[in-house]
């Protein structure tokens, strides 16, 4: 018995049929033509053989069409976000998701849901692919999901603004994050909500809050509880009628936020605190009026106060850490496959 490679006939059934519909019109012969191909290459198979491949043909042929069906409908949701949007623009961003998914070695399933969250998050169309490039970096590097890196990266860019704030930047500093603490790029995208939208509006860089989470996490605090605790730090540095607020303002003769629209960090700003504190011979956590405060700022000074440094002055040179990072896993056998 003949033995047909079924993957073969199915490359070589396509190409022939391709070719034979750009030379010969395909509504008179081509159910005849196409059957003579397929003969020709079985050879001198049986029938049974013969019908095997039929069936693979009809198989492909119908998974072909399925899939076409779902990234049609998928794409036409993101379409949805876009009213009014051309029939050619449509055409060239379909084009776009495909010539990106080859690039990237990821499937549309996995890219277009990625790029209508993108979207929804307010990623400009004319740079989308770019921000998308740079998720599907962050989301090889970090071992995680598309849709995952882009809610993470989408979160910092909306909290911070696009003109504070690169897409590239925020990666490399959640990355720097993870490499020094004990966090994931999972754990920083389902938690930097807590934190973000308070430390941006006091105009702390979000290096200052990476390099925090990294110092925190590092001791053992979970990522979730580590932001819920930084924000609580820094509304009670900043809320007028705080004590922790007043009591700063009074030793360093400026409320938190113009320290740090003057260059100051918040390293710095808990080195003040710390000292008054000792010269007023009680523990820093009395300083507080919450315990998730206190806990924020007991883990970043005393003993953490070194970590903490280490991990600002990581996140001032964290230029470059995911391009790396994705380097590295993008260079496994399994990705090299999905690019082939």
């Amino acid at each position: 018995m003949t033995t047909i490679n079924l993957a073969t006939l199915r490359v070589k059934l396509t190409a022939d049929n391709e070719e034979y519909k750009q030379n010969v019109d395909a509504a008179k012969t081509q159910s005849k033509d196409f059957g003579d191909n397929m003969t020709k290459f079985v050879g001198g198979a049986t029938v049974a053989a013969f019908a095997v491949a039929a069936k693979a043909v009809a198989d492909f042929s119908r998974e072909s069409v399925a899939e076409f069906q779902q990234f049609d409908k998928q794409i036409r949701e993101v379409y949805t976000l876009m009213p009014g949007m051309s029939q050619k623009a449509m055409t060239a961003m379909s084009a776009d998701v495909m010539e990106f998914s080859a690039d990237v070695g990821r499937v549309s399933d996995e890219v277009i849901p990625a790029l209508y969250q993108a979207i929804s998050a307010g990623v400009p169309n004319d740079n989308v692919f770019e921000f998308m490039r740079v998720a599907s970096d962050t989301a090889a590097g970090g071992v995680t999901d598309l849709e995952t890196a882009v809610d993470g990266l989408s979160s910092v860019i909306n909290a911070y603004g696009q003109e504070n704030i690169t897409a590239t930047q925020a990666a490399d500093l959640l990355f720097t994050a993870v490499k020094g603490g004990k966090t994931t790029i999972d754990d920083l995208s389902r938690s930097l909500f807590q934190v973000n939208p308070t430390a941006a509006s006091l105009g702390l860089e979000f290096g200052n809050v990476t390099a925090a989470l990294a110092a925190m996490t590092s001791q053992g605090v979970p990522t979730a509880v580590a932001t819920t605790q930084l924000r609580q730090l820094l509304v009670e540095l900043s809320k007028e009628g705080s004590k922790t607020a007043e009591t700063f303002e009074r030793v360093s003769g400026q409320s938190f936020s113009q320290f740090i629209s003057q260059g100051g960090n918040l390293q710095g700003a808990l080195a003040i605190l710390e000292q008054a504190a000792a010269d007023s011979d009680i523990s820093l956590k009395d300083m507080f009026s919450s315990v998730e405060a206190a806990g924020a700022a007991m883990a970043l000074t005393g003993a953490g106060a070194g970590k903490f440094a280490q991990e600002l002055e990581a996140a001032a040179n964290a230029s470059g850490a995911t391009e790396e990072a994705a380097a590295i896993m993008n260079d496994s056998l399994e990705h090299q496959e999905a690019l082939a």
